[in-house]
């Protein structure tokens, strides 16, 4: 199915200049796979600490490269193909450097570098000047202390792959609402320049977008990535993380962390529709020799659109310091701030009849002379602790605090014509203001009951209260748009602002919960060769919506038992069962409390790590939920729904095939839909959002030899399925299949890295494709008036990027 559509569009889209441009990457990504001769060697070695324990991932970091590495469970590293030559190794806990040394390589010889002690001394290093590129490794071995799980990925049962920040750098991510094609399993809901949203394994994952650690929050202002350092996805529920949320998964964002390294660089960016980028990234040690060192990252962007009269701007700043009060513990303070400013957003309001769009591509419904815009903006303050006893326990804590508004006036389609040639304008007003609290405790460690039996160890609390406060009001006598009218093939826009500013609000209306949980985690291995994961959550909340008056009042232990086969090194096979529920408010027509929503999943998975470079991650899983509360459009009252089952299969693979070639692919099966409900028109129902089948691919080559040496060459490809755009209850049930037809996108970059300058260009949408991303059906008695409203995929643009560091 895949192959036959992407004949039809080569057969029908893409013009003879274009097939010669894709074929000339293609040519080069095949023919010169090969690498070049030059002179290598292995380093290979084992380090402990001065009481032989041994040190165990350890990052190791070559001065004056870019290779990196991490030291195994037992101390052992390596490096299979090192330029001959002298080099300085860093090695670096998670608080400091801790030690260095110098090696020597010969080609094709083996250098060996046993039984090296660390100091664990917490004075610095004068000699050792530290290269201020960092790593631009592709895969990551250990999760980010944000995820509390401090066990190889390898060994822990769940499906969690990592997006480094060269992975952002190589797809031309600009912001969060882009990263779901770095990943299987999951895809755009909605969203453009400001607030986001995903769908997770088919399951909607609003709040379920994280940064640090810290979630259950919608983000006012999506985070741009010139702040993140990598993006962690989890798949499925994530108890250690937090109980009370949708069962597909979530996002976590790892910001720029104030590790001590040298840094310093400055982003000038600029692209089509007007884009303009530019940011800076400082941090180090105040001294060589201080306890402290610090972030500092800044930026802004600001972008038009391919349709009329759009600007969307946006502003971030982050600031961190850290305290390292011994080599093993250390106190952190880190502030975000996020803003957004935009106009006139069409985003979600492009028509399309099933055959033909509505409107030419540049056309906006909205009037550049009426509205101010939409104010956005996030708050994020956390403060966080980090200790490793000498036994080798660990104590993790913070305390965040987060809050934001989304504040302005924005027009919206009601509604379009019998003759599909005007449409109704909607002026709304809106004033939302949110926020979460939320603290985190939590210690692991390990011990032995015999010889071959180690228990990792992980319990911890989790308390937080998350909180929304919501006004809204239309310009008067609205007429839900009746009184806006606007001819698409003549429009004319003078609407007077003083107008809509005569506003009829709405009372204010909040709701919000509060929880405390428990987690509880025993990870214990056995002959170094099987992992049995036994866990829980028990955990407290409290919901409340004030247009129902009600509090309601729940608590649930969630199991999670995890079996992993560690077939070699650097593979693994695992068995998962989880489960997680939500706490839900709404009232019913009997006047009950409605019961929280309850998921259960089962997954199977299969990782590897090949030399460290290359990592696969894939996995089949069946998520269920059930008691999906749902509100009744005809009586206004809350009902609770059957059953809804998610099931599918996920392939992720990533990194470098050869030292020249690098690889991003992924593919995603989903199945989502209603398959248990009172009523049987609801049955089949798909969730909305979701395709049966995505797959991305970035394949890259990068000339390491000779007079192009730096210079990489990428081409990609985007695949998405149909998507279903019906709600179930709202969606008439003979419309439930309705889809956005399926469509496949073709980009390429180019990048050049000479010394300290690094220079990039993405190409998007090659073929030019007129698609749409999201959408929804409107449903209509008269199917001659049924129409989508979507998101639009740009037609052909480019990025540039240009980063100095120094």
């Amino acid at each position: 199915m895949f192959r036959i559509i992407l004949k039809k569009r080569f057969a029908v889209s893409i013009s003879p200049s274009k097939m010669r441009l894709i074929i000339f990457f293609i040519a080069i990504a095949n023919f010169l796979t090969l690498p070049l001769e030059a002179q290598h060697g292995q380093l290979q070695g084992k380090i402990h600490y001065q009481d032989q324990e041994p040190a165990a991932l350890i990052n190791i970091l070559v001065v004056g490269t870019n290779f990196a590495t991490q030291t195994d469970l037992n101390g052992q590293f390596g490096f299979t193909k090192l330029p001959v030559g002298q080099y300085t190794l860093i090695f670096k806990s998670i608080t400091s450097i801790t030690d260095s040394t110098s090696v020597s390589i010969y080609n094709n010889q083996t250098t060996t570098l046993n039984e090296f002690k660390l100091s664990k001394s917490n004075k610095e290093l004068a000699e050792v000047q530290i290269d201020a590129r960092r790593q631009t490794n592709y895969i990551e071995q250990l999760p980010s202390a944000s995820l509390r799980l401090t066990m190889p990925l390898l060994e822990t049962p769940q499906n969690i792959s990592v997006a480094t920040q060269q992975t952002l750098k190589d797809f031309g991510i600009t912001g969060t609402g882009e990263m779901a094609r770095l990943t299987s399993g999951i895809s755009k809901k909605y969203g453009n320049d400001n607030d986001i949203a995903f769908v997770i394994r088919g399951t909607d994952a609003t709040n379920n977008i994280f940064r640090n650690g810290v979630g259950s929050y919608w983000w006012n202002q999506q985070s741009d990535a010139f702040m993140i350092d990598r993006v962690e996805f989890v798949k499925g529920p994530a108890g250690f993380m937090i109980g009370n949320s949708e069962p597909g998964g979530l996002l976590n964002e790892v910001t720029k962390q104030p590790d001590g390294i040298t840094t310093k660089e400055l982003l000038l960016g600029g692209g089509s529709f007007n884009l303009i980028r530019t940011g800076f990234d400082f941090g180090g040690k105040l001294k060589t020799k201080s306890k402290w060192s610090y972030r500092a990252v800044a930026g802004l962007q600001h972008t038009q659109s391919f349709y009329d009269f759009y600007k969307a701007h946006r502003y971030f700043a982050l600031a961190a310091a850290r305290y390292t009060y011994c080599s093993d513990g250390f106190l952190q303070v880190e502030w975000n701030r996020m803003d957004g400013r935009f106009k006139a957003d069409n985003s979600n309001n492009l028509s399309y009849d099933g055959a033909n769009f509505l409107f030419p591509e540049t056309f906006n419904f909205n009037d550049p002379y009426a509205l101010h815009g939409i104010e956005t903006d996030d708050n994020y303050l956390k403060i966080s602790h980090q200790h490793k006893f000498r036994n080798g326990w660990h104590i993790k804590s913070q305390i965040a605090d987060v809050r934001g508004l989304y504040q302005g006036d924005a027009m919206y389609v009601a509604g379009i014509n019998q003759t599909f040639d005007t449409l109704y304008r909607q002026i709304s007003f809106i004033d939302w203001k949110n926020g979460v609290r939320s603290a985190q405790s939590f210690i692991d460690g390990k011990f032995e009951t015999g010889n071959s039996i180690i228990h990792h160890l992980l319990t911890g609390v989790d308390l937080g209260s998350t909180w929304v406060n919501s006004a809204w009001g239309e310009a008067g006598s609205d007429n839900w748009g009746l009184n806006n009218p606007l001819n698409i093939y003549n429009p004319v826009y003078n609407l007077d602002r003083s107008w809509t500013e005569d506003t009829a609000m709405f009372p204010a209306t909040e709701i919000g919960t509060q929880w405390a949980a428990w987690y509880g985690q025993d990870h214990i291995k056995f002959f170094n060769k099987y992992v049995l994961t036994l866990a829980g959550r028990y955990s407290f909340t409290q919901s409340f919506a004030s247009w129902d008056s009600m509090t309601v009042n729940d608590h649930k232990f969630t199991p999670r038992v995890g079996f992993t086969y560690l077939i070699s090194s650097s593979s693994s096979a695992y068995f998962l069962y989880d489960q997680t529920f939500l706490p839900q408010t709404g009232r019913k027509a009997d006047q009950t409390l409605p019961t929280p929503l309850t998921g259960s999943n089962i997954e199977l998975g299969f990782k590897a790590e090949i030399n460290k470079k290359l990592a696969i991650n894939s996995s089949l899983f069946n998520t269920v939920k059930k008691n999906v509360l749902v509100q009744n459009p005809q009586t206004t009252f809350y009902e609770e729904r059957g059953e809804i089952t998610s099931q599918g299969f996920e392939l992720g693979v990533i990194g470098n095939i050869t030292k020249q070639l690098i690889l991003n692919f992924n593919y995603t099966f989903t199945d989502a839909q209603i398959t248990d409900d009172v009523d049987s028109s609801m049955i089949g129902f798909p969730n909305y959002g979701v395709a049966k089948n995505i797959s991305n691919i970035m394949i890259r080559y990068k000339f390491t030899k000779g007079k192009i040496k730096g210079v990489s060459l990428g081409i990609g490809s985007q695949y998405s399925d149909q998507i279903s755009v019906v709600w179930a209850g709202w969606t008439n049930p003979k419309d439930k299949y309705k889809a956005l037809p399926a469509y496949a996108l073709y980009d390429a970059n180019v990048t050049y890295d000479y010394k300290k300058w690094s220079f990039q260009c993405n190409v998007f949408n090659l073929t030019n494709e007129r698609v749409f991303s999201t959408g929804w059906w409107n449903s209509n008695d008269d199917p001659n008036q049924a129409y989508f409203s979507g998101n639009m995929i740009a037609p052909r643009n480019f990025r540039v990027a240009l980063n100095y560091r120094f």
